[in-house]
């Protein structure tokens, strides 16, 4: 789970509704944080960069350097790093340098690892030598520069010439280190491939020096090594696609679905971005159509909240580049963000963006200003607000209780809370108590899944559904009567009481309780059960319960160290088997089934930190924090659109509360 939101501030005491809670996000203006110049060559013309960041934080920026203009014999591909997010970028290397003009630059990290960097071999600067011979002059060709002109020409014959036009990838496995020849990749266009979730490579574009010029899609299944036709986008009725639709870019929405945009020139939205969508991977494609966006080419990006952004250069005042959110997948797109309107005319733009470790955007573009005279790359760090969740409601639900509240969706769809009936942190006597509601405004007690003995109380919960419907509540807790091999303890703290199995048969109303569960191993605390019961895709039961090491046992309760453990049950919940070790160091600890037998779990630590099994919870790896430090107890949810809802508490000084993020990944 990489791909993780900032945090989203819920406002409503258990948007614990996050039994299905899926906010519209709505787009709204940018605030440009510093806007500057990060190229540092001003003799040369610099164009067309696509910015990528890696998995590692590191970004990468491409472009076309060394050229006297916009249109010139001298291109290469130059490349540049920053560690700082922007903050400072390495000397340029040029990356790729052919014996014609190379192009606009693509750039992208794939899941393995590598950098893919895209460009496109051109004679566009042919007219303008051969008026030059001819005594013809052109903005193109700087004073004092047509030898260098004819001599570069010279480097191939005119046969030589033709056979190097080409689209053309590099390939570096070693982190920008070294890189491999150049690949064909069928199609071009200004900002490259992207990765898609099922490992593929797919790169929109246009076939150019083919006489059909195909505008379409191909893939690749090996890590960009090989490219392979997959599918041409079809033609709007009346549009001439060949001469008039240029330079795509695609996107994966957070619903599958896949976005292109399409620089459009034909007569009918001159000027415009067309969008065409698929919905089958890329295998066909819907007929372009207006977005009601004027402006090109465009940029595309998945924002870890699951909106899309667009970033596309504005060729006429104001002279600049601009971006719009879309909420929806992509069906609508929000009003136009200024990010830039400074320009002198309307050589600038292809904007590129990526998100930073902050939220914060950091754009990219070209730009000829007025000085320094060749065109520059400039760069804006801004910031979207966050997306807010409207006509979310506060209230208190269940007063004068201390709660720890985990919510069970019932199959009639009603919401069952299991929580601590006592107005203390379980420092007095008190059982776990079964609520009930509608809608999650009015809620009435149900029942008392684990009536506590005298002078104890029955407050640590995690429940869920058996397979039959049944209402399922593992509950432990402390006890307040001192034990025999140790002093007295604070209250309610001489000893954690052994978990008990509680189950209810009608909605919470009555309960059996089963007092038999797994002993803790020697050394160590009773377990204490957290979070959710899941089902896996096997029937069987899922869930997790941690322990603490006793510092020592015959002096005090207090632990030196907790541990994460899953279990579980095959017989829908009468018995429980511990199976694995989560986190190593973690306590309350609530669990995801992802489909079939993968599973995730956030753990608390000093942070929530995730955890990942591919086997049905046998093992477990990970341990990244997921959130930052105080931000703790954590819980799961799989919305409708296939992301992943983490919900938690802040005890922050200054940001007490209840926050979420979200993963599309």
């Amino acid at each position: 789970m990489k791909c993780i939101s900032p945090p989203l501030r819920l406002t409503a005491l258990c948007a614990l509704a996050a039994l299905g809670f899926s906010p519209s996000l709505l787009a709204d203006s940018a605030v440009v944080l510093e806007t500057r110049v990060i190229s540092t060559q001003p003799q040369f013309y610099h164009g067309w960069p696509t910015l990528t960041r890696r998995a590692d934080g590191g970004l990468w920026l491409a472009w076309s350097g060394g050229r006297d203009s916009h249109v010139c014999p001298f291109g290469q591909v130059w490349g540049m790093t920053s560690r700082d997010e922007g903050k400072t970028w390495t000397f340029p290397q040029v990356l790729l340098d052919s014996a014609t003009d190379d192009r606009d630059a693509g750039a992208l990290e794939t899941a393995r690892g590598t950098l893919l960097i895209t460009t496109f071999t051109s004679l566009a600067y042919e007219p303008v030598l051969k008026g030059a011979l001819g005594g013809k002059a052109s903005p193109y060709l700087p004073e004092g520069r047509l030898d260098a002109w004819k001599a570069a020409h010279a480097r191939l014959n005119d046969d030589e010439r033709k056979a190097e036009l080409g689209q053309w990838l590099i390939r570096s496995t070693d982190g920008g280190r070294t890189w491999s020849s150049r690949i064909p990749t069928i199609v071009n266009s200004p900002h490259g491939p992207i990765q898609l979730k099922d490992g593929r490579l797919l790169y929109a574009g246009k076939e150019l020096w083919t006489q059909a010029r195909k505008i379409g899609v191909c893939e690749s299944k090996d890590d960009g090594q090989s490219w392979q036709w997959l599918a041409e986008i079809p033609t709007r009725p009346g549009d001439d696609a060949t001469k008039s639709y240029h330079e795509l870019h695609a996107v994966e929405a957070a619903d599958g679905t896949l976005l292109a945009h399409i620089r459009n020139h034909n007569p009918e939205n001159q000027g415009e971005t067309l969008q065409s969508e698929s919905r089958d991977g890329g295998k066909t494609w819907s007929v372009p159509h207006p977005i009601g966006v004027w402006g090109l080419p465009s940029h595309l990006l998945r924002l870890r909240d699951g909106r899309l952004l667009m970033t596309y250069g504005h060729r006429r005042p104001p002279f600049g580049n601009q971006a719009r959110v879309s909420s929806d997948h992509g069906k609508t797109w929000g009003e136009p963000i200024l990010l830039s309107g400074d320009g002198k005319g309307g050589d600038l733009g292809y904007p590129s963006t990526v998100e930073l470790s902050d939220g914060t955007l950091l754009t990219v573009w070209y730009e000829s200003m007025v000085e320094p005279r060749p065109a520059v790359l400039r760069q804006a760090r801004w910031r979207l607000p966050p997306p807010e969740a409207p006509n979310l409601q506060r209230f208190v639900a269940i007063d004068n209780i201390c709660a720890w509240p985990n919510l069970t969706l019932l199959p009639d769809g009603s919401i069952h809370a299991t929580v601590f009936g006592k107005p203390s942190h379980g420092q007095i006597a008190g059982s776990v108590q079964s609520w009930k509601s509608l809608e999650g405004e009015l809620w009435e007690k149900v029942g008392i899944p684990a009536p506590h003995e005298p002078d104890t109380n029955r407050m640590n919960v995690a429940a869920g559904l058996a397979k039959n419907g049944d209402l399922l509540v593992l509950c432990s807790g402390w006890t307040n009567q001192k034990q025999p091999q140790r002093p007295k303890q604070a209250d309610f703290r001489d000893d954690i009481l052994p978990i008990w199995i509680c189950r209810s048969p009608d909605g919470g109303k009555t309960w059996t309780q089963t007092k038999s569960f797994p002993a803790p191993d020697p050394g160590w605390t009773h377990y204490i059960p957290f979070g959710d019961i899941k089902s896996g895709a096997d029937g069987a039961l899922h869930v997790s319960c941690y322990a603490g090491e006793w510092v020592n046992e015959r002096q005090s309760t207090k632990t030196k160290s907790y541990r994460a453990w899953h279990f579980r049950s095959e017989d829908d919940g009468a018995t429980w088997r511990r199976t694995a070790v989560i986190s190593p160091q973690g306590n309350e600890t609530t669990l995801l089934h992802l489909g079939g037998k993968n599973w995730l779990a956030a753990s608390r630590r000093s942070a929530v930190e995730m955890f990942f099994s591919e086997d049905d919870g046998s093992t477990w790896t990970g341990g990244e924090a997921a959130t930052a430090k105080n931000e703790i107890n954590g819980h799961l949810l799989r919305l409708n659109d296939g992301r992943v809802l983490l919900s938690y508490g802040s005890r922050v000084v200054g940001k007490f509360g209840v926050l979420a993020r979200i993963s599309n990944d």
